[in-house]
């Protein structure tokens, strides 16, 4: 007797009745590792709190996103190749670069600093305000929801390079000195992600040069500003610490941009027209 099949939802019903993948191997030691600094005291829950906040609200984000403008129509009219992610995915993360971030910084310079500019730099992080901080925060929720919003583990790259920006934000919240540098670092750092998303999403030379850019001259500044922050009254493990992070992320993101460059270069001139103020 031939067995009668056995039914299986269609793929796109399966995701619509879970829109929340299974747990992957790798968000566990995450988890636990998080769980265990602040059961330790070395994270306080009230960072974690705030953090897990931002990264349920990316998460919500995300899912209008994937629900309204899911971009596959514009996908086709720019030509973007398939990468595995959808294009909601990177306006999402433009959303938290070219938006959100902006607009803390803006609510930070509002409220001011009863001081020099270069004493806010070198402040403690403990002393920044606490808008400021949400810099912090926002970005680690912004990785955090990377481990649970795909419906598979991220790559290996991505991975060290979300766990590399994870660990330095936690680590710029316990500075003895340089706290707000670290914050212009942050900042700057994502702002110029931006771009990179921006190509991806508007494959053409002008996006091209403005990543290759915009991350280079970055990544420049923020291992200068690494070197001063080596260089001030930090606890030593914090200032080696800090600089490793900074170094890999360094290592990370100048190697797309060297990569960037090459297409530039070799490719450029297959790259289509664009015109960046067109919807998304």
């Amino acid at each position: 007797a031939v067995k009668a099949p056995i039914f299986e939802a269609p793929r796109h019903s399966r995701q619509l009745m879970n829109p929340f993948p299974v747990v992957h191997d790798q968000r566990w030691p995450i988890a636990i590792g998080l769980l265990g600094a602040a059961g330790c005291g070395t994270i306080s829950w009230y960072v974690i709190a705030n953090c897990m906040l931002w990264g349920v609200f990316y998460t919500c984000a995300g899912l209008a996103l994937k629900r309204w403008r899911p971009g596959a129509t514009k996908d086709k009219q720019f030509g973007r190749a398939p990468d595995g992610y959808e294009r909601w995915a990177y306006n999402l993360s433009i959303l938290h670069q070219a938006v959100i971030l902006p607009v803390i910084v803006c609510l930070a310079l509002l409220q001011g600093y009863p001081g020099r500019s270069v004493d806010w730099l070198r402040a403690p992080s403990e002393h920044l305000d606490p808008v400021s901080r949400h810099v912090f925060y926002s970005t680690v929720g912004a990785m955090a929801k990377d481990f649970w919003i795909y419906s598979r583990p991220v790559e290996a790259w991505l991975f060290l390079h979300h766990m590399a920006t994870i660990g330095g934000c936690a680590l710029c919240l316990s500075l003895d000195a340089g706290g707000g540098l670290a914050v212009l670092c942050a900042f700057l750092g994502e702002v110029s992600s931006a771009t990179y998303n921006l190509h991806i999403i508007r494959p053409c030379l002008a996006s091209k040069w403005l990543e290759v850019v915009a991350i280079g001259s970055v990544n420049v500044v923020v291992l200068a500003a690494s070197a001063w922050i080596a260089f001030m009254d930090n606890y030593w493990m914090k200032s080696t610490g800090y600089v490793g992070l900074a170094c890999m992320l360094f290592i990370l993101r100048t190697g797309g941009v060297v990569n960037a460059a090459k297409k530039v270069y070799g490719e450029g001139q297959w790259f289509p027209e664009c015109d960046l103020s067109e919807g998304r």
